[in-house]
């Protein structure tokens, strides 16, 4: 789990690009894990799948 970020992609923000950019120019190059939410069509175990990913990193942003 060393300097590991999970991206939430939930379409919340406009600007989401602009963070996504910024994650790619941070200077300790941490690795992005990249998951996309679609609450409506998401069923428990996709639940379950995100709370595993949640688990195994040291930030998470939401876009």
């Amino acid at each position: 789990m060393t300097n590991t970020i999970l991206a939430l992609h939930a379409n919340l923000f406009q600007d989401a690009n602009t963070v996504e950019s910024a994650l790619l120019k941070m200077a300790d190059n941490p690795e992005v894990k990249h998951k996309s939410l679609s609450p409506a069509t998401m069923s428990e175990k996709d639940w379950d799948k995100i709370l595993v990913d949640i688990l195994s990193v040291e930030k998470i942003i939401t876009l």
